[in-house]
């Protein structure tokens, strides 16, 4: 893994590499059809992992001690994701949800989870992600799609890809664009 927040990844210089996208969803919410551009074959929801907290004096403790250890290392590290989202491209989006725009390859994206920070854009206040909202290859071969306030992923292709991701151990189903979520 990565050892400095975006390593390997580069920031984008404009936006017009995001503008299929954008072309293509509908105007506003809700729905499948305004978090995946039309075109694809299959889309697949993903759910994450529900992790419970601990109920014991001892797993509390534990927690306490790893929050302050990935405080300490979002403080250490903070300066380095705020440098980088700056020299980014930043495309808007609806709600105030502008997008910080890079480039690299799928191994890179890891990186970001070594950054437990974002910069504040234009004044507003910072958030803590660990996940490219919209990802996809050159080709646009598939598109992953995580909206901060869904508690699933959604990820567009072929069927046969959205196939093999169905064989993998996790929470999935199809839905269709005119699925509401």
């Amino acid at each position: 893994m990565a050892t400095q927040p975006f390593e390997g990844l580069t920031p984008a210089g404009n936006t017009s590499h995001t503008d299929w996208i954008v072309d293509a969803l509908p105007p506003a919410p809700p729905g499948v059809s305004f978090r995946i551009p039309a075109g694809f074959e299959s889309i697949l929801r993903i759910h994450h992992p529900v992790y419970t907290s601990a109920k014991s004096p001892w797993g509390r403790l534990r927690q306490r001690r790893a929050r302050a250890v990935l405080q300490r290392r979002a403080d250490a590290t903070g300066q380095v994701a705020r440098h980088f989202i700056e020299r980014c491209a930043v495309r808007e989006w609806w709600g105030a949800r502008d997008f910080a725009l890079f480039d690299g390859s799928v191994n890179d994206v890891r990186s970001i989870d070594s950054a437990s920070l974002f910069a504040a854009l234009d004044g507003r206040q910072e958030i803590d992600r660990r996940s490219p909202q919209w990802w996809w290859p050159g080709d646009r071969a598939w598109f992953v799609a995580t909206e901060i306030d869904d508690p699933w992923t959604y990820l567009a292709s072929t069927d046969d890809l959205i196939a093999a991701v169905e064989a993998l151990d996790l929470q999935s189903v199809r839905v269709s664009y005119d699925d509401l979520w």
